[in-house]
C-alpha cells in the first residue's frame, strides 16, 4: 500500500511542479515588461522650489535626469510636460527633451527629441502640455526650456543639481537639433518635469 502511495504522490507531483515552474516564469514576464505609470514615473524635479526668475530670451535652460520609473517599468513615452510659473503675467517657452550621448555633459552628441510650446495662463501654476516621445528607463535625458521675449518667470533653488544654460540667437523659434556649444553651469534645480506613462 505504501508504495501505490508513494507512486502517486510522485505521478501527480511532478506536473504540478512543472506548473509551478511555469507560473513563477510567466509572473516574471510581467513584471519585466510592466507598463510605465504617468501618476508615478516622471523624468525631472516635480517639487516647487523657492525662489523666481525671468529667463532669457533664446537662452536654453537644461538638467540632466533619468528616468524615475517608480512602478518598474523599462520603457515608456512621455504623457505631459509641465514647467512651474511664478507671477501672473501670461509668458510663453518650449519645454525641451536632449537624449544623453552617455558621457553627461551637453555636446554634440545630445540629439533632440521634442521641443513643445506651452503658454502660461497668467498665474502662479504648474503648466503643462501634452508630450508624446518614446524614452527608456535606463537612459539619461537632458530636460529643461527655452523662452522668448516674454521672459518665462520659473522657479528655482540653488541646490542639488547642475543648471548647464547657454544663449543662442533664435533657438526659441528654432531649438537646435543637439547641444553643441560652449554651455556655462551653475549649482540650481528647476520645478520642471515629464510624465511617463504606457
Amino acid at each position: 500500500m505504501g508504495r501505490i502511495v508513494f507512486l502517486a504522490c510522485l505521478f501527480f507531483a511532478v506536473p504540478c511542479w512543472g506548473q509551478t515552474t511555469w507560473d513563477v516564469f510567466a509572473v516574471g514576464e510581467n513584471i519585466t515588461n510592466i507598463e510605465c505609470s504617468a501618476s508615478t514615473d516622471f523624468i525631472g524635479n516635480a517639487n516647487i522650489q523657492a525662489t523666481n526668475a525671468a529667463a532669457t530670451e533664446d537662452r536654453i535652460y537644461l538638467i540632466l535626469y533619468s528616468s524615475s520609473c517608480i512602478s518598474g517599468c523599462v520603457a515608456g513615452n512621455t504623457v505631459n510636460g509641465f514647467l512651474r510659473h511664478a507671477l501672473t503675467d501670461t509668458d510663453n517657452a518650449k519645454i525641451l527633451i536632449y537624449a544623453d550621448d552617455g558621457d553627461s555633459v551637453p555636446d554634440a552628441g545630445d540629439a533632440l527629441i521634442s521641443a513643445t510650446l506651452l503658454t502660461s495662463g497668467g498665474q502662479t501654476e504648474w503648466t503643462s502640455v501634452a508630450i508624446v516621445d518614446a524614452v527608456s528607463c535606463s537612459g539619461q535625458y537632458w530636460l529643461g526650456f527655452v523662452t522668448d521675449a516674454s521672459g518665462w518667470n520659473y522657479v528655482y533653488d540653488n541646490t542639488a543639481s547642475t543648471m548647464y544654460y547657454l544663449t543662442i540667437p533664435g533657438s526659441y523659434t528654432s531649438p537646435p537639433n543637439d547641444l553643441s556649444g560652449s554651455w556655462a553651469s551653475t549649482t540650481r534645480t528647476i520645478s520642471n518635469y515629464i510624465t511617463v506613462g504606457p
